[in-house]
């Protein structure tokens, strides 16, 4: 009976050396299996070149800024970044894992301007006119005006000036135009503004006298007959005057000028059918006498004082000349009722490619006279009604010409 038993005794240990050996594999099986999905799953991350800013234009590759990806690779190969546009953009690539699963790392890349010197230009005389009895305030001087400065790949960059002067003082001042470039680096172009006074157009009265005079912004004003032209066109307003007896036809009729007329009329038919059945003139041509009972009553209705603000006094009146309309009549219709607002707005946007300006802009009341009038359009002819215009910011005609417009009696 040993035997057997010895026997027995040998298997059960030759089963528990197997046991012990297929758990053995079993565990280096799972051993294996758990670090291939460690290695496959470990976390990806870009390996960046250093690199994260280039010129605008430049031919910029992924690879300019990414040269590898640690446990991966990239989804999308080596592709060509969009360098058009100035500034920092968050710039997304798409990168697998050793398991294949796509991700989205970012990183942040910036595009700039090379900045180069601009070039400032501008005039390198400039006038300044001092009109007697004409305030400074009235003749706007602006050593801005229609200066630039851009560099050669068309930047611009800001203008300011330098030096100082005297705009009541005869005299040469000289003035230095600055800009600078984004590297901080400054370039400058030197001027000289020569301020001269001139005689007036007005005698001790205040009335015109014939003549040829220069407005404050260097313009030839030449009074004829008692009317005065400035670039041969009418200035009326109320420094300026019409004569007594004056007529815009020269026969004594209530009647537009011939090109006033023409514009008019070319204007009218050229508007939308909703615009034209309510583009009526409703004030046209005024003779003094005219004038002087719709001023007096004005005065006897809101005060002198309140009347200079919206009327003008006779002889002052634009509606003498034949160049001037008014296409409504007042500002509460205006401001309540349709058609007549549409049409205001119509005319605003499109009078000036017929040779019409808005005669009295808002906001202007200090350079005309006169306080926003909507409705009052006059004709200057196309070419001067674009550069008033001025894309929807109406520049007056007395800021322009350099004239005041102040009742000098």
């Amino acid at each position: 009976m040993a035997a057997p038993k010895r026997k027995a005794s040998r298997n059960a240990r030759e089963r528990r050396k197997k046991q012990v050996a297929g758990g053995l594999i079993l565990a280096v099986v799972l051993a294996i299996t758990l670090g291939m999905i460690l290695y496959l799953n470990q976390p990806v991350r870009l390996e960046l070149t250093g690199e994260n800013r280039f010129h605008v234009g430049d031919k910029v590759m992924l690879s300019d800024v990414v040269k590898g990806v640690l446990n991966g690779s990239l989804a999308t190969g080596d592709i060509q970044l969009d360098s058009s546009k100035e500034g920092t953009q968050d710039l997304t690539v798409t990168v697998k894992n050793r398991m294949g699963r796509e991700m989205d790392e970012t990183v942040q890349i910036t595009f700039w301007q090379e900045d180069f010197n601009p070039v400032i230009t501008a005039p390198d005389t400039l006038s300044y006119f001092i009109i007697e009895g004409q305030s400074e305030k009235k003749a706007a001087f602006d050593p801005l005006k229609d200066v630039s400065a851009t560099d050669e790949k068309g930047k611009s960059y800001p203008v300011t000036v330098r030096g100082k002067y005297d705009l009541t003082k005869e005299g040469e001042y000289k003035i230095t135009y600055v800009a600078a470039s984004g590297d901080g680096q400054t370039v400058t172009k030197d001027a000289v503004l020569t301020v001269t006074v001139v005689r007036s157009p007005f005698d001790e009265k205040g009335e015109m006298m014939d003549g040829t005079y220069k407005t404050a912004k260097g313009f030839d004003l030449i009074i004829k007959g008692g009317i005065a032209y400035v670039d041969g066109y009418m200035i009326v307003n109320k420094s300026y005057t019409v004569p007594n007896g004056f007529s815009s036809t020269g026969d004594g009729t209530r009647s537009l000028t011939p090109e006033t007329e023409a514009a008019w009329k070319k204007m009218h038919d050229a508007a939308p059918a909703e615009i034209r059945g309510n583009l009526t003139i409703r004030s046209g041509v005024r003779n003094i006498a005219d004038q002087t009972v719709i001023f007096n009553n004005y005065v006897r209705e809101n005060g002198l004082e309140e009347a200079l603000t919206f009327s003008a006094r006779p002889r002052h009146s634009e509606h003498h000349t034949g160049l001037a309309m008014d296409i409504t009549t007042s500002s509460t219709e205006l401001a309540s009722q349709q058609p007549a607002k549409a049409v205001m707005d119509w005319l605003n946007e499109n009078a000036w490619q017929y040779g019409f300006i808005l005669r009295y802009p808002e906001g202007k009341a200090d350079e005309t006279g006169y306080i926003f009038e909507p409705w009052h359009y006059r004709y200057v002819g196309e070419e001067l009604a674009k550069t008033l215009y001025n894309n929807g910011d109406w520049i007056t005609m007395e800021d322009y010409f350099g004239v005041d417009s102040a009742y000098k009696n």
